[in-house]
């Protein structure tokens, strides 16, 4: 194979745009190339932030992000998809009519719900129609603490309850899930993801940044 037929795998992120380059689809189109991997987007909201705080949220109309991803969808051999921010009804709607055609397709939904600083990412009418529409697409769901307690209606305190929270999305939506633990106690002196998958746990552990002391 010569260097002009190389094949990359072609990944997609349905996502908002972070102005602060932190998260978002930049965050994820890094993370596609880190891997050797093509990256391309569908555009769902632009937001005006920082790693600190976000300011604005514009929303792109739903029949738009159907156009993206109709657009790329015609013309690449698109391997698996992740979704971000969604922000509102109208745009789960509308990925998740989009999606209901693509069967073999793997999707990764991560249930943007609240930005690390707080700020809200997706209206709270909305949680229903990302439970019921496009949690039963996913094949793995990644929240984070606060999201969890939002799509469980619960609280989570502590280790067990995260990872009894872990076992019940997999099991109330057949699919795979990743807890992030960035706002759980530390375990054995670092932040812990939990990976529950095909009745397997994992814990996957780092040391955490200070992103308020480096800025």
């Amino acid at each position: 194979m010569t260097r002009n037929h190389i094949f990359f795998p072609v990944a997609m992120t349905v996502a908002g745009s972070d102005s602060g380059g932190g998260a978002g689809m930049q965050a994820d189109l890094r993370t596609f190339s880190s891997l050797g991997v093509f990256g391309t987007s569908v555009v769902t909201a632009l937001t005006a932030q920082n790693p600190l705080e976000v300011r604005a949220i514009f929303p792109v109309e739903p029949s738009f992000v159907t156009a993206q991803l109709d657009a790329v969808f015609a013309k690449f051999a698109v391997c698996s998809l992740k979704t971000g921010m969604l922000l509102n009804s109208a745009i789960i709607r509308a990925v998740s009519a989009f999606l209901s055609g693509k069967k073999d397709l793997p999707i990764i939904v991560d249930p943007v719900m609240l930005a690390s600083s707080g700020g809200a990412l997706l209206k709270k009418n909305a949680v229903l129609d990302m439970k019921d529409k496009l949690f039963p697409l996913a094949d793995w769901i990644t929240p984070n603490i606060m999201e969890a307690e939002l799509i469980l209606e619960t609280k989570i305190k502590n280790f067990d309850d995260a990872l009894s929270a872990a076992e019940l999305i997999c099991e109330k939506w057949n699919c795979g899930c990743v807890l992030k633990g960035g706002h759980l106690e530390y375990i054995r002196g670092r932040k812990s993801d939990i990976v529950v998958f095909d009745n397997r746990k994992y814990l996957i552990s780092a040391p955490s940044i200070d992103i308020e002391g480096a800025a």
